[in-house]
């Protein structure tokens, strides 16, 4: 177990970075993906552990099957928000495309035909990175 590591340059301040896992492994319309909720649960304590990257619990969230579009968004809004170093968000689940070739990251809700008002649009995701 690796335990007071100073901090170095070049990596990122632990107290000012924040990650969140967001897991849906259930669909309404589209294909089950039960190994997502496996690698969430899996990987959940990677983020704080001592042997992992040593973030403080309180900056790491998970959300397991997000019930709409504004839960799986405002758990990074709200991360992006107090970021202030590093934001790692790690979802492992179905992207969507819409007629533009616009990226949607899927929620248990979301429907191929209407990624624009079922899905998080990806441009969110831009917007919040920490500046």
């Amino acid at each position: 177990m690796v335990t007071d590591l100073p901090e170095l340059p070049g990596l990122p301040d632990l107290k000012d970075s924040r990650a969140v896992l967001i897991g849906p492994s259930r669909y309404r319309t589209l294909h089950p993906l039960p190994s997502v909720a496996t690698s969430v649960a899996d990987l959940k304590d990677v983020p704080t552990s001592p042997d992992g990257w040593g973030l403080p619990a309180s900056h790491c969230r998970t959300v397991l099957e997000p019930s709409s579009p504004a839960v799986f968004f405002d758990a990074v809004h709200e991360a992006a928000q107090e970021a202030a170093d590093t934001l790692v968000v790690f979802y492992p689940g179905h992207g969507l495309l819409d007629d533009r070739g616009d990226l949607y990251p899927a929620v248990p809700d979301s429907d191929k035909g209407r990624a624009y008002s079922t899905a998080v649009p990806y441009a969110w995701f831009r917007r919040e990175l920490p500046r």
